[in-house]
């Protein structure tokens, strides 16, 4: 009983960091670091910071294959999906309604591409998660999820060899470019999943692998030789191809944030538990900051010094989280009993 505690613990630890980067990577054009590079026939900012923030999702993923095996491997389908739909599906259409709204009311335009009602531009926003950036998530998830009689079988028969030729598959068929296909999204990332709950299966033994001392720094090297290479290469390549060495190059970064949350987490500050705890609610709310501060892009001070848009970057950063869990905390605190389904939290 100890070891689970424990397990869940240094995930929630791995929570708070994942929720972090992500909310990074989605400010990093507000304040931007990188420099600016070409790759292929498309113009895109690709500096080391945008390299190691791409398809950083996959944390997300991982985390949720892990947690799967965890805590929903014994529950049948029906009572697994319905826990689902309540514990994510709900709280997701909750915090969309003021995105919703606004292209309802068509404050905000998008091109569908055709004559659709109100009824059928809500329908489509919330089956992709296209009315907020980062909520494209959401969708993929729960077909994730809703896959799970294939996950089980695997993991029944011990099959996580699969996750080889899955790799395979997710480089052919790619992740989708503007985020609208939730079941491509799926099986474009449905090896990180299976990695999570390989992870999850054989525990006790990848957690002592992954966060022993050698190991830490191989990941770490690997991870920082990976980016400086991309960022060099970037140039040459297609977005489509850059995406995809990213995407399998993040492995070794999966593993390295495992292991140093396997073996550091009781020293982790207890904000960084909480904010895992409160990740999914973060997660929901944090696209709205993105939103609001993106007028302001070229509207702040150039800084030239690299240092001073760090910090100014990290300071950022530090607020869109912090108010969010703020936020989180109050929702929580005014909507109980009923938090988990406004808030998801």
């Amino acid at each position: 009983m100890m070891k689970q505690q424990k397990r869940i613990e240094y995930i929630d630890t791995l929570r708070g960091v994942a929720i972090s980067i992500v909310v990074a990577t989605h400010l990093q054009e507000i304040i931007p670091v990188s420099a600016i590079a070409t790759t292929g026939d498309d113009y895109e900012l690709v500096g080391p910071m945008t390299i190691f923030f791409r398809n950083i999702n996959i944390i997300f993923t991982f985390v949720s294959g892990y947690l799967f095996l965890l805590v929903d491997g014994d529950r049948g389908w029906t009572q697994m999906m319905t826990r689902k739909f309540k514990n994510i599906v709900v709280p997701y259409f909750f915090v969309s309604l003021p995105a919703l709204a606004l292209y309802i009311l068509e404050i905000k335009n998008f091109e569908f591409g055709g004559e659709y009602n109100i009824f059928q531009k809500t329908i489509y926003f919330l089956l992709t998660g296209n009315h907020l950036g980062p909520l494209w998530f959401v969708p993929m998830i729960f077909v994730m999820f809703a896959l799970s009689p294939i996950w089980k079988y695997l993991d029944r028969h011990r099959l996580y060899w699969i996750i080889v030729p899955l790799l395979v598959v997710s480089v052919l068929i790619g992740r989708p470019p503007e985020n609208d296909n939730p079941i491509q999204a799926a099986v474009f990332f449905s090896p990180v999943f299976l990695f999570g709950m390989f992870t999850a299966r054989y525990n006790e033994p990848l957690s002592r692998f992954f966060s022993s001392t050698s190991v830490m720094t191989a990941c770490a090297f690997f991870t920082v030789a990976a980016i400086a290479t991309l960022y060099f290469l970037s140039p040459s390549l297609t977005s489509l191809a850059l995406n995809n060495t990213i995407f399998i190059c993040k492995f070794p970064l999966l593993m390295l944030l495992f292991g140093m949350c396997a073996r550091w987490s009781e020293y982790a500050p207890k904000w960084l538990t909480g904010v895992g705890l409160a990740s999914y609610a973060i997660f929901l709310l944090h696209g709205y900051f993105v939103g609001a501060l993106r007028p302001f892009v070229g509207h702040l001070p150039a800084f030239e010094s690299m240092l001073m848009r760090l910090v100014c970057y990290v300071a950022l950063c530090a607020f869109v989280v912090g108010a969010c869990f703020l936020i989180a905390k109050v929702s929580r605190a005014a909507t109980k009993p009923f938090n988990r389904l406004v808030i998801g939290y």
